[in-house]
């Protein structure tokens, strides 16, 4: 029996993070809490303990179709 859980889901675009050092920062409370209401963030996102790497990005594409035609 394939176990399906369900994932809060939060895109980050390069111009999201900052960069120093060599090292990548995420945003700050208030950054983090814009970015939630917008729409790189999606609730319940359902992925199963089975999906392999194609179907992950899959889903990932179909929610964020930003994602598509991406490496």
């Amino acid at each position: 029996m394939e176990h399906q859980f369900k994932k809060n889901v939060l895109l980050f675009k390069y111009e999201d993070l900052r960069r120093r050092n060599g090292e990548v920062y995420t945003p700050h409370l208030m950054g983090m809490a814009n970015l939630r209401k917008s729409e790189q963030f999606k609730k319940g996102v359902v992925f199963a303990d089975s999906m392999s790497e194609s179907d992950v990005k899959r889903i990932l594409e179909e929610v964020f179709p930003l994602l598509r035609n991406r490496r």
